[in-house]
């Protein structure tokens, strides 16, 4: 089995009938849970998920027989997917991003269903105090928001519910990323991330290694690091997809002249034809990095990055660069 074959949840910690002041994300971290709402009977001990769901059902018959809303289970007879996910839709190994506002979380799932009716005196006050009746026990690990990938920022601004399976930008690269954020331990600030150890391993590397790992849109964001650190300016209109042929139109001065650069990135074994860019000579410089090697010599107005001068700027201007590929590397390079 491969050490990504996960699933990844996103969960909204503000179970609906927690107490106001008694902070059920702080207390989670503390007990190191991850939990939803929707009590059961706590005079009574739950040994099967089965006993679970007979209470739910019971619960929800009796509320929509009085003419109330019917919560707890779909009109499909299911279990409501914040319960289903906690009991059973989990497994052990899974990690959930855990958010309340602009605070940040990733929790790997270490025990299987708990409830809060099984546990006993004390304790339980606790759990009902922020209604925290379904469970589950994880590792968890702060996470500070500069370091939280785009997808989960942008899943959590949304309506998105108590507890959700995550489809969208879960993808075998941000698996990486999750991994390597999640064994870095609590960091209390994007400083606290250690780049220079990161590259060491960089440096260490073998250049095709390097960009083998990296995805499109990292390699991307390098080259476009790179670029501004020899003197060109990225024009952000221009970065829209509308653009096929070229990722970004960018200005430098020479001179007091001011000159258009164009640039065109191809990742893996992908290959171009530089004859087709040719139009873009005519007012400016065309610019292309070949992950595969590109021939450009005699070509007037046409130039190519070397992967071996952007490898070599990774491993020394690495503070430059963006988290992502920074953890993707970290996460699979020794």
């Amino acid at each position: 089995m491969s050490d990504l074959d996960f699933s990844v949840y996103g969960m909204k910690l503000n179970p609906g009938a927690a107490d106001p002041e008694s902070e059920p994300f702080d207390f989670c971290k503390r007990e190191s849970i991850v939990g939803v709402g929707w009590s059961l009977n706590n005079e009574k001990d739950y040994e099967r998920i089965e006993e679970v769901y007979e209470h739910h059902k019971e619960v929800y018959e009796r509320r929509t027989s009085q003419g109330k809303k019917g919560t707890r289970l779909n009109e499909d007879g299911r279990l409501t997917a914040a319960i289903r996910y906690i009991l059973k839709g989990i497994e052990v190994g899974d990690y959930v991003w855990v958010n309340e506002q602009n605070h940040f979380a990733l929790c790997k799932v270490t025990n299987d269903w708990r409830v809060a009716a099984n546990l006993s005196g004390e304790k339980q006050k606790e759990y009902d105090r922020r209604d925290l009746q379904h469970f589950r026990e994880v590792d968890w690990v702060d996470v500070p928001y500069s370091l939280v990938p785009g997808y989960v920022r942008r899943k959590f601004s949304g309506r998105f519910g108590a507890l959700n399976r995550m489809n969208s930008g879960v993808t075998k690269e941000s698996k990486q990323v999750i991994k390597a954020l999640h064994s870095q331990g609590d960091l209390d600030s994007d400083s606290s991330f250690d780049r220079k150890q990161i590259a060491k391993k960089i440096n260490r590397a073998d250049t095709d290694r390097v960009f083998d790992i990296l995805g499109a849109s990292e390699t991307e964001d390098i080259v476009i690091s790179y670029l501004q650190s020899e003197g060109w300016r990225i024009i952000k209109s221009s970065t829209s997809n509308s653009q096929a042929e070229i990722e970004c139109e960018m200005r430098k001065e020479e001179d007091g002249t001011s000159i258009a650069g164009y640039l065109q990135v191809k990742t893996g074994s992908a290959s171009l034809s530089p004859e087709s860019y040719t139009e873009y000579t005519r007012n400016g410089e065309m610019i292309f990095f070949v992950q595969s090697g590109l021939d450009v010599s005699n070509r007037d107005g046409i130039s190519a990055i070397n992967p071996e001068t952007l490898h070599e700027y990774i491993g020394k201007e690495y503070n430059y660069l963006p988290n992502e590929p920074l953890l993707k590397l970290d996460f699979a390079l020794n």
